[in-house]
């Protein structure tokens, strides 16, 4: 476009603001292969720098949850147990996520909590070829194995999850990670950021006057509780559905068991859910009655299939499992309706 100007450069941290209104006015930055510092000026200066936000600290008082790591490795050739489909490997272990990027190159991520193996001492390598090999399809192992061995370093993102939060810093809107992240498991990120950026452009279509920050709020405001719709979804489901996929203790594990089952009955039992996964269903009390329903459903599965004689100690473990749906999903509904 003839209206954009695209300079490639390093932003400082502090941007500038007046010093008595204290709203943001402009950036620093070092532009590439120079030294020499210059300043941007602009009625609204928009942040897009992602999970690793070097300004979000100074203007958004949430601290970033990080749980767990994803590592990345790019397999050659690999044969799918589904072609054309991406596929989540389940074990007593956090999840592993394999998808084709190429006609030749597949993604593997493995998902690591906790603090990950090091890569200096070979412990990483290790644990991959050790730990996560055996759980894979076998037609996926070859390549697996040969990817980890060829890697001199394998490439790694914090899987994190950071709460929406109104913009209230005049003339500065922060978009994408930088306000808000989920855990990636589900690809729910740029379904976000896109359904951010379209709300945004026509929020702020009739404001004639970018420098009249009073209604600039206003629409931010506005914003803030109009995208939940979407982003809501988008985010309670990607965290519950990533506590469920690496379920660690025994209630978490009859809750996930039932959702599988759940989906498997078909009709809006799975068309509703990736409706919701897809950002096309834009309604959280459908996520929240199927979650429920998953629940309880997990519940009779539990009852289905034990011993009629262990049915007293069942009833006993339903209201565990029922807390433990509770635990999963409820502080991200309250999360979600945070400012």
């Amino acid at each position: 476009m003839h209206s954009v100007t695209i300079v490639e450069a390093t932003v400082s941290k502090n941007l500038i603001k007046n010093g008595s209104s204290g709203h943001v006015i402009g950036i620093r930055c070092t532009p590439r292969n120079t030294k020499e510092e210059i300043c941007y000026f602009a009625s609204i200066t928009v942040a897009a720098d992602g999970c690793k936000s070097n300004i979000r600290s100074d203007f958004i008082p949430r601290q970033v949850q990080v749980k767990s790591h994803f590592f990345g490795l790019e397999l050659i050739d690999t044969k799918m147990p589904l072609k054309n489909h991406g596929i989540v490997i389940l074990s007593n272990r956090a999840p592993v996520l394999i998808y084709q990027i190429g006609t030749h190159e597949t993604r593997a991520l493995v998902d690591i909590q906790g603090k990950p193996p090091s890569q200096t001492d070979g412990s990483l390598k290790s644990y991959m070829l050790g730990t996560v090999l055996p759980t894979l399809p076998e037609e996926v192992r070859p390549s697996f194995r040969k990817a980890v061995e060829d890697s001199k370093s394998i490439r790694s993102m914090p899987n994190s999850f950071l709460p929406p939060t109104m913009n209230k810093t005049p003339g500065l809107i922060l978009v994408g990670d930088s306000m808000n992240m989920r855990h990636p498991l589900t690809g729910g990120g740029m379904t976000v950021a896109f359904n951010d950026v379209v709300l945004l452009r026509d929020l702020l279509a009739d404001v004639e006057d970018l420098n009249d920050s009073d209604l600039v709020l206003d629409k931010l405001a506005e914003f803030h509780w109009r995208r939940r719709s979407l982003t809501s979804v988008v985010n309670i489901l990607a965290q519950a559905l990533y506590s469920l996929f690496a379920a660690d203790d025994e209630n978490l594990k009859v809750l996930q068991k039932g959702c599988f089952a759940y989906f498997q009955m078909g009709g809006l039992c799975i068309d509703h859910p990736v409706g919701l996964l897809s950002g096309m269903l834009r309604r959280p009390l459908v996520l929240y009655s199927h979650f429920f329903a998953v629940a309880f459903y997990s519940i009779w599965i539990m009852f289905k299939s034990a011993n009629p004689l262990l049915w007293p100690v069942c009833i006993l473990r339903s209201f565990m499992v029922f807390y433990t749906a509770c635990v999963v999903i409820l502080p991200y509904i309250w999360a979600e309706q945070q400012c």
